[in-house]
């Protein structure tokens, strides 16, 4: 759907709202979703994913068909309109209602590049600054090496090559991990469902730790440097190693379903 009827939906929505005196996290309660995701939908922002739109048109006191075309209609028009091409319409209009569009998915692998070699210069800028200082990084304890270059390549992978969303049909299946044919991925995710509507937020919860833990190595070296006698050094790396894993497992984790 494109910008103008994301916009029409939400104003539609909007106003259904207020005409059911219903603010919108008392809504979003119906809905079983945040308040935030209900106000993102009114600004056209975001959409509904699909299986909501049953029940966000029982909510609203209106028919499938008048929220998707954004309008109140009357009796006769609406089965004026129930013919086989229009339905067929308004079953792709629904099927590819969640969906970006192409110039948005561009946008968004625009951005995420430009965050991701940002992140990437502040990384060696801290690596430089540190050279400077007469602590070279090749000096550091390989767990150190290893962990920045392990940030590295999960960025490439998490930033650039990764998509923000699955395709649609992938909600249709539940993709549990399963004790025998999957079991690290079911441990891993602490049985979790790897779904459409969780798989968003897992990505930014592994985004968020990449690049957070680039920037994180070189300053957690550069403080353990300055005390590289400190008793109880081994114990501090063996404890960095389960921070750096750890972030990244219980925030993804929780992510998902």
């Amino acid at each position: 759907m494109d910008e103008t009827g994301k916009e029409q939906f939400g104003r539609f929505v909007a106003q259904q709202r207020k005409k059911k005196k219903l603010t919108q996290k008392e809504l979003a309660q119906k809905l079983y979703v945040s308040d935030k995701a209900v106000s993102k939908w009114e600004r056209g922002s975001s959409m509904p994913d699909i299986a909501l739109l049953t029940p966000l048109a029982e909510a609203l006191g209106v028919t499938v068909t008048e929220l998707l075309e954004g309008k109140e209609m009357e009796k006769t028009e609406e089965s004026r309109m129930a013919d086989d091409s229009h339905l067929e319409m308004l079953l792709k209009k629904a099927v590819t209602i969640t969906e970006d569009t192409p110039e948005m998915r561009r946008d968004k692998k625009k951005r995420n590049a430009v965050i991701f070699a940002v992140s990437v210069l502040l990384g060696f800028l801290e690596v430089f600054l540190l050279q400077l200082c007469g602590r070279s990084v090749l000096q550091a304890p390989p767990v150190f090496l290893l962990f920045f270059l392990l940030s590295l390549m999960a960025g490439v992978f998490l930033w650039l090559l990764t998509d923000d969303s699955l395709p649609y049909f992938y909600s249709e299946y539940n993709m549990r991990c399963d004790r025998l044919t999957m079991p690290f991925p079911r441990y891993f995710m602490f049985g979790k469902s790897i779904t459409k509507k969780s798989w968003r937020s897992m990505v930014k919860a592994a985004r968020r730790w990449a690049v957070g833990s680039l920037l994180a190595l070189p300053l957690l070296y550069a403080g353990m440097s300055i005390f590289p006698e400190l008793p109880g050094m081994e114990i501090l790396q063996v404890m960095t190693a389960l921070l750096y894993f750890g972030t990244l497992i219980v925030p993804v984790a929780l992510a998902g379903e």
